[in-house]
């Protein structure tokens, strides 16, 4: 395939990565819980968000990750 194809395909996956960096950061111990609820309420955004992106099949498994990869932040910040 050619290279900016498989650039935009995986642009539609990776673009919400630094988005949801910056909430994990920005999360510490003692952050007030209403932060965290506030942090978790971006990461329900971000999720309903990549549910309506659609790629090719062989791009499925990047979408897969991303979406693991929500869920596991938003687990480490139900956490904190």
């Amino acid at each position: 395939m050619p290279p900016v194809y498989q650039w935009r395909m995986r642009e539609r996956v990776y673009r919400w990565y630094k988005e949801i960096r910056a909430i994990e950061l920005g999360v510490g111990n003692d952050s007030p819980p209403e932060l965290i609820d506030e942090k978790i309420s971006e990461l329900d955004r971000i999720e309903t968000e990549v549910q309506a992106v659609s790629v090719p099949p062989g791009y499925s498994e990047d979408l897969y990750h991303l979406r693991l990869h929500i869920g596991y932040v938003r687990d480490h910040l139900r956490r904190e």
